[in-house]
């Protein structure tokens, strides 16, 4: 393709560059993250098993069998691969390259930390200050604002 094409493909207009303020606000949010863990204190391997002390209150059986077979097996592999990992994906998000990809392996790092952390400290991350945690969802009061919204309506 000629040097002209490509340059015309990238200044189509989109309606869609307003996401790219949330895009770069969570790529922050892991960078953030990952600068709480390049430390020799968590790459060494000694902070990943403290973190997953409550891995018993993890619903998903299969998710609790990985965590405790194989992550805590190898802390310091996976030590590294979360905190560089965390670093990559918020690269990414703050530039704007491979962003379909980053945000698929951000989504993926984030349930699991929440399965992992989030569900045994019941829905927050405020111990582990540096994790990715995003909070329980309440579907109860979604559900109550309509009906009282037509109430008052029909009032």
């Amino acid at each position: 393709m000629p040097l002209s094409v490509w340059k015309e493909n990238l200044r189509q207009p989109t309606p869609l560059g307003w996401w790219a303020v949330p895009r770069i606000l969570v790529g922050y949010q892991f960078l953030r993250a990952a600068s709480g863990k390049l430390n020799q204190a968590f790459l060494s391997g000694q902070e990943l098993p403290r973190q997953f002390e409550r891995i018993a209150a993890d619903p998903i059986a299969v998710h609790r069998a990985f965590i405790e077979g194989i992550v805590l097996q190898h802390p310091l592999f996976f030590s590294y691969l979360v905190a560089f990992g965390e670093l990559a994906i918020g690269i990414a998000l703050v530039t704007g390259c491979l962003v379909r990809v980053a945000s698929s392996f951000g989504a993926f790092h984030n349930l699991n930390i929440y399965l992992a952390v989030g569900i045994p400290l019941g829905g927050r991350a405020d111990e582990f200050e540096s994790a990715v945690c995003l909070p329980a969802p309440d579907f109860r009061h979604s559900f109550r604002w309509p009906a009282a919204g037509a109430r008052r309506i029909a009032a």
